[in-house]
């Protein structure tokens, strides 16, 4: 079985890992369009929402042969689903990513196997939201701010041992960080989609979306975990977070769809919330004029809680 892949991929490491599973195909490679890739890929975020091809088509020769398509960034959407029309024997598309949402339209209607990257792939963003509630806790940024400007501040922390914290999405990431949480001594409210599933290991308490909002004013932390869907866009819009406890923290590490930017900006400046920390936002890289930037008490990461090395993604 021949794999299609962007080229990148195909290197000695991905060579062996490959055959060490028994698999005995071919890797095909997905050239990029333009060599200096980088370049091409900043064009395509300065035009947000472009659907500009970032890849070449397939060969002739790789759209008769493959048979399992790696879908990974920067592939968007359109492009994929464009892709996958133009190969007619192809039996599965393997996501790189943790959620299916961008995969999934693109083999709607064909008989295809559609896989993602599987437990593995929640354990960075783990790592990284664990990180983020530890440093909003004891307010570490306030922190290394004033350092950079040579003062020293005291702001006043908060204890982690008997906080309440509410995580959105108890899939590889929530229920990880879920655990995290629990062994940190936090009590964890998690939200799930279908409750009937059960409650990962470190949930104190499982409910269900609908009873969401009447449990916010409970945490003074909430987590959101969640894949950008119809039922979670604008999910934390105004009445959200007016429903948060006073003071409360929201982070996020799921997809920057699923927040109101503008909502949480005003209530970050009316002093509602005490304070945000956001992995993912609407437009990245966000734009240096993003009222977000001056917004008091949020924190930014750039969409690296899955990254460990330098070019890993």
């Amino acid at each position: 079985m021949d794999i299609l892949l962007p080229s990148r991929f195909i290197n000695p490491e991905f060579r062996a890992a490959a055959r060490s599973t028994g698999w005995e195909g071919d890797l095909l490679p997905l050239a990029p369009r333009q060599p200096r890739l980088a370049e091409k890929l900043l064009g395509r975020f300065r035009g947000h929402g472009s659907n500009d091809r970032l890849f070449e088509r397939p060969s002739p020769d790789s759209a008769g042969r493959a048979v399992i398509l790696l879908h990974a960034w920067p592939m968007a959407g359109p492009e994929l689903q464009d892709l996958v029309a133009q190969l007619p024997d192809l039996q599965w598309v393997h996501t790189a990513y943790s959620g299916f949402e961008i995969a999934a339209p693109a083999v709607a209607g064909r008989d295809l196997l559609l896989t993602n990257a599987g437990a593995g792939s929640g354990e960075l963003p783990v790592e990284h939201a664990a990180a983020m509630l530890l440093a909003m806790a004891r307010r570490l940024p306030e922190h290394f701010t004033a350092t950079t400007r040579r003062e020293w501040v005291v702001p006043a922390a908060r204890r982690l041992n008997g906080a309440t914290v509410l995580v959105v999405g108890l899939g590889q990431i929530g229920g990880g960080i879920a655990r995290v949480a629990s062994a940190i001594g936090c009590r964890v409210i998690g939200v799930r989609r279908h409750p009937e599933l059960g409650a990962p290991d470190g949930v104190a308490e499982l409910i269900g979306p609908s009873e969401l909002p009447a449990r916010l004013p409970e945490a003074d932390f909430v987590l959101l975990a969640v894949p950008a869907t119809t039922e979670t866009r604008n999910l934390v819009d105004g009445e959200f977070l007016a429903a948060m406890k006073p003071g409360a923290v929201l982070l996020n590490v799921g997809r920057g769809e699923t927040v109101d930017e503008t909502a949480l900006v005003e209530s970050l400046r009316q002093g509602h919330l005490g304070g945000a920390c956001l992995d993912v936002v609407r437009q990245e890289p966000l734009p240096s004029d993003s009222p977000l930037y001056g917004a008091p008490n949020l924190w930014l990461t750039h969409h690296t809680a899955y990254r460990s090395g330098a070019g890993e993604h």
